[in-house]
């Protein structure tokens, strides 16, 4: 197409180009930028703005930044449109204000979608937003994944009629060779670069959408894939849909996909709007600029709005302003953006005349269904992962056996019995309270997987949360069962089946109250990193007033808070007092009598002397424990929702 990079400009001559420009522009002009005409107005997605300007702050306030000045264009059924500039142009802070997805700043101007005012919900409805990353739940496979989005947006059609849309979508986009394929994960190799983007379009495509928004669907790709990436895009164009997409620096074979181009400059004023190929012609009839054969349109276009007037050479200062604004101002007084407003006039004015019915709006999935999708989804990711579930379950086996083979048959004397009874009682509090640390990626890796389908209108943020919780919580349990089953009967704790009930209910409620504070953190927490600093913390200060470290009544006056908040205090004391209570320790016999055991010791005095634990608090420590489990389960539903939000 064109290759390589020139461009000139000649000052002399400039008169005598933009006479010879004139001659040009004129019909031809009106003709070619009405090129790839609208389809009818009975084909719904005639998209068409108008003098849009946005900026960010309060107007008036003296701090407002204006990212888009002044920027129209359009594109319909059958089109596809490129929204191209330098870094920093404001390509996807336009894509997102198409989509209706902007939530800081504040836009002027006109968005008319089919003649009237989009708004979110219509768009949610009617059009589909493809995100620059692409995440999956990788131990699904590709029609898995596909028939789950179908089965949360397409509340009214049958389970035949999604499956075989599923069936539609994958032929369309050229996966059906992958179809029963396992995506993948960064440890398991799965889908290439190119097969993840058709599929995040797929997600978007079972809808059956008008529209389509992308947002730099090539970043990150080979040349290959991303080639392959456009060309299922234009095709998708083709066969009657709006699709509007940001590109960053796209390669010629790609810049011959496009129908349409909107070239933004770097403080985002619109320098080119019109079919991508007379570009080069506005470039040299309208501007006075001199292409050279053998171009790549793209990069040369992206060349000429990031020339500042320090740039280049003196020819292409233009007397102290940039090549951008140059263009800008150009364009705005050209007969190409004549012709934009009357080919969006004529749009409108078809649409007038050609009035339909619009479509009943989707009926959502209700919240019962949107959890047991998610819930079954998130246990069949779940059951995929066997080395995971392998691998715990092999730790919690080994530190079973490491701390039973310690304290063996703990000793029944008053010394050593009693420390080294409180001390694995400790150990196994402690224990139950770190072995959840793993729960921190629960919501971290998924995070982008939830704000993009609640952004999509997929579910409710109660439904993810109570669906995704439910089904990973078995495992932190099963591991605990595990582990406690194994140490309690080597260590020797009181034999008897009440109190090894009572060990297992409260050992789930200490690895509840561990597990829930960890999803509360990973709510919250900004990234893997700095949650794995804060959950660790947290415990360890929880650990401090447990009444073993150091007793309850000796505790600093500023620090005695810790004690009422601290669930490790309550599940700590609940252990100790259903281990000690009616537990008889014996003495060591007396030097002088080393054949005579001296008196017993009640084990509930132990409790109340040595530890500063009421032995009546039980059922109080336990409901309190709970209580604590369920506060932080809710702080992190909380923080999904209101937290986890797009950053628009």
């Amino acid at each position: 197409f064109f290759f390589g990079s020139a461009m000139s400009v000649s000052t002399s001559n400039k008169k005598t180009m933009e006479a010879e420009a004139a001659v040009i522009i004129g019909d031809k002009v009106l003709r070619d930028v009405a090129s790839a005409p609208p389809k009818t107005a009975s084909e719904r997605g005639h998209y068409s703005w108008q003098d849009l300007t946005y900026h960010l702050g309060a107007q008036g306030s003296g701090n407002t930044k204006k990212i888009l000045k002044g920027v129209t264009g359009y594109c319909c059924p059958g089109q596809t449109l490129a929204i191209l500039g330098p870094s920093g142009a404001g390509k996807t802070t336009l894509l997102d204000l198409l989509a209706c997805r902007n939530k800081k700043g504040v836009y002027t101007g006109e968005l008319l979608l089919d003649g009237k005012e989009p708004t979110r919900a219509a768009l949610k409805n009617c059009g589909g937003y493809v995100l620059q990353d692409d995440v999956f739940l990788g131990f699904l496979s590709v029609w898995e994944t596909l028939n789950y989005s179908a089965r949360l947006r397409l509340a009214d059609a049958s389970p035949f009629e999604r499956e075989s849309r599923v069936d539609e979508v994958l032929s369309v986009l050229g996966l059906s060779h992958v179809r029963d394929s396992r995506i993948g994960t960064q440890f398991i190799r799965g889908l290439s670069g190119g097969e993840k983007k058709r599929l995040s379009i797929g997600q978007e495509l079972v809808t059956n959408p008008i529209i389509l928004f992308l947002d730099e669907p090539t970043t990150g790709l080979d040349s290959y894939n991303a080639l392959s990436v456009m060309r299922c895009l234009s095709r998708l164009a083709q066969s009657g849909k709006t699709l509007i997409y940001s590109i960053h620096q796209p390669r010629s074979n790609i810049f011959q996909t496009f129908d349409l181009i909107t070239l933004l400059t770097d403080s985002g004023q619109m320098a080119y709007f019109g079919p991508a190929k007379k570009s080069m012609d506005f470039v040299q009839a309208g501007c006075g600029l001199k292409v050279e054969p053998y171009v790549n349109p793209a990069d040369y276009l992206l060349d000429l709005v990031c020339t500042t007037p320090a740039d280049g050479d003196d020819d292409q200062r233009l007397d102290g302003i940039g090549m951008g604004q140059h263009m800008a101002s150009t364009y705005r007084g050209s007969e190409w953006a004549i012709a934009t407003e009357k080919t969006i006039n004529e749009i409108l004015a078809d649409l007038k005349r050609n009035q339909y019915e619009a479509p009943m709006p989707r009926r959502s999935t209700g919240r019962f269904m949107q959890f047991w999708v998610v819930a079954s989804r998130a246990m069949k990711n779940n059951l995929r992962n066997p080395l995971k579930t392998l691998v715990m379950i092999s730790i919690s086996v080994f530190f079973a056996l490491l701390i039973g083979s310690i304290y063996y048959q703990v000793s029944n004397n008053v010394n050593p019995g009693i420390q080294n009874r409180a001390g694995v009682l400790f150990f196994l509090a402690m224990n139950g309270a770190f072995s959840n640390l793993g729960s921190l990626e629960l919501f971290l890796e998924g995070r982008n997987i939830f704000v993009r389908e609640r952004a999509a209108g997929m579910y409710k943020a109660s439904s993810y949360f109570v669906g995704t919780v439910l089904m990973d919580l078995p495992l932190p349990l099963l591991y605990c069962s595990i582990f406690t089953g194994i140490a309690y009967w080597m260590i020797g704790l009181q034999a008897n089946w009440h109190c090894f009930f009572w060990y297992i209910v409260i050992s789930y409620v200490i690895n509840m109250c561990s597990y829930s504070l960890c999803l509360f953190v990973s709510c919250f927490a900004p990234s893997f990193a700095i949650a794995n600093l804060i959950a660790p913390l947290v415990i360890v200060m929880f650990l401090l007033p447990s009444g073993f470290l150091v007793n309850i009544a000796d505790l600093p006056v500023y620090w005695r808070w810790l004690k009422y908040v601290s669930f490790f205090r309550y599940g700590f004391e609940a252990l100790m007092i259903n281990e000690f209570s009616g537990l008889e320790l014996t003495t060591n016999p007396s030097k002088f009598a080393p054949h005579r055991p001296g008196k017993p010791v009640m084990g509930d005095d132990i409790l109340e002397e040595r530890f500063n634990f009421d032995p009546s608090g039980f059922y109080a420590d336990l409901g309190i424990c709970a209580g604590q489990a369920m506060l932080y389960l809710f702080f992190a539903f909380l923080c999904l929702t209101f937290l986890q939000k797009e950053t628009r």
